[in-house]
């Protein structure tokens, strides 16, 4: 792993902070996750599908 470092809201670390509580999960733990949903996501959105059937 790579260690980075970036800036949060009080909001987003404030809900990090809840959800960590909640899961038992550390914050860090919480973000790479969230990271990797929005990577996946982003590559979904970015990745042409075929198309099925054609259009007259």
């Amino acid at each position: 792993m790579i260690r980075t470092n970036f800036h949060l809201t009080q909001k987003q670390i404030d809900a990090l902070r809840e959800i960590s509580g909640a899961t038992g999960l550390p914050v860090s733990e919480i973000a790479r996750r969230a990271i990797d949903t929005f990577i996946i996501q982003y590559q979904e959105k970015a990745t042409p599908r075929p198309r099925h059937g054609t259009l007259r």
